[in-house]
């Protein structure tokens, strides 16, 4: 039998669940079922485009409707990406807490310090990529915004060109020659989970790509008893422990393990583009007359000419305080 991509990956995930400690594959439940939950919701908003926007089933080798189809299936492939880290995170931890548990370390025995540097660096190394992936997401959700609302020539939005259009209408006018972001239900979220989470999310991004790695504790608890075990924790990073804590009050989890802590990134993040996709989808169906005409008028390379047009193209691109790169 041939198994697709997704056969594949789930027999992937599946066998890196085996490896885990019990409590963390139960703790992965409920982000498996956002997961689970955010497909179907990427399912139906391409539903929803090819019957409001594109006038139903489209005819063969439409290009609106594949390019929907490959930003659609973009997205769902990140979330993928996003549990199959998140699961080999649990996994590396798991790994190196059963080698502790395993261990009997004499009193000047190098062998501790060893295993706490890998623990430490590998599991840092999974929470990198982790949060590239998160961000990426949210980048291709901005990309799924810029087609709902503007069609082909808007696909590369991103999350900033989003939040740019969310929250500067004149420069959304200016632009598109369409103001349908700026006050829809879609861009009130967009700019309310950037202030939340997302530019706090890319501000870390940047400091840790462009600076410095952010540094993790480990600690390591002996015993020299038979009937005790060993423990071994990797704590969250610094810097990220910080931002939470200062930003969410105390909603976050507190000196926490930095598995957990990836867990709740990932949750908070799946809750943010569960709901921004539900109210996009949403108003798709409201606005589908409107982007039906720009999608037309963009067919046949035209472009309204306003006011707002000739003052933007005098001044340049405008720019608001939450532009971020």
């Amino acid at each position: 039998m041939r198994l697709g991509l997704r056969g594949k990956e789930l027999l992937m995930v599946k066998k890196t669940e085996g490896q885990m400690d019990p409590p963390h594959y139960k703790a992965l439940a409920a982000t498996r079922e956002l997961g689970a939950a955010l497909r179907r919701h990427f399912v139906t908003f391409g539903i929803t485009c090819m019957n409001s926007v594109l006038g139903g089933l489209p005819s063969k080798g439409d290009r609106h409707f594949t390019l929907c189809m490959r930003l659609r299936d973009s997205a769902m492939y990140r979330v993928s990406c996003i549990e199959y880290h998140l699961c080999l995170l649990f996994v590396t931890d798991s790994r190196f807490s059963k080698k502790v548990r395993a261990a009997r370390f004499g009193e000047n025995d190098p062998g501790h310090v060893n295993l706490m540097l890998s623990a430490q660096e590998q599991e840092l190394f999974l929470l990198d990529d982790l949060v590239f992936h998160l961000i990426s997401l949210l980048d291709y959700l901005g990309n799924l915004v810029g087609f709902a609302f503007y069609g082909e020539q808007r696909t590369q939005l991103k999350w900033k060109g989003a939040l740019r259009y969310s929250s500067n209408r004149e420069a959304e006018g200016a632009e598109t020659g369409l103001v349908l972001l700026s006050g829809s239900e879609t861009g009130k979220l967009v700019q309310h989970h950037d202030d939340q989470l997302v530019q706090h999310l890319k501000d870390y991004r940047a400091r840790i790509f462009h600076y410095e790695k952010d540094a993790a504790s480990v600690r390591l608890t002996t015993s020299l008893k038979s009937d005790e075990e060993n423990r071994l924790v990797v704590k969250a990073p610094r810097d990220l422990a910080k931002w939470l804590l200062r930003v969410h009050n105390g909603a976050a989890p507190r000196n926490k393990a930095l598995p957990e802590l990836a867990l709740w990134l990932t949750e908070e993040t799946f809750k943010a583009v569960k709901e921004i996709i539900e109210v996009l989808t949403a108003d798709v169906s409201r606005n589908a007359p409107s982007i039906r005409k720009g999608l037309k008028r963009r067919q046949k390379g035209q472009r309204p000419a306003t006011n707002a047009t000739a003052q933007h193209m005098a001044r340049g691109p405008s720019r608001t305080p939450r532009d971020r790169t």
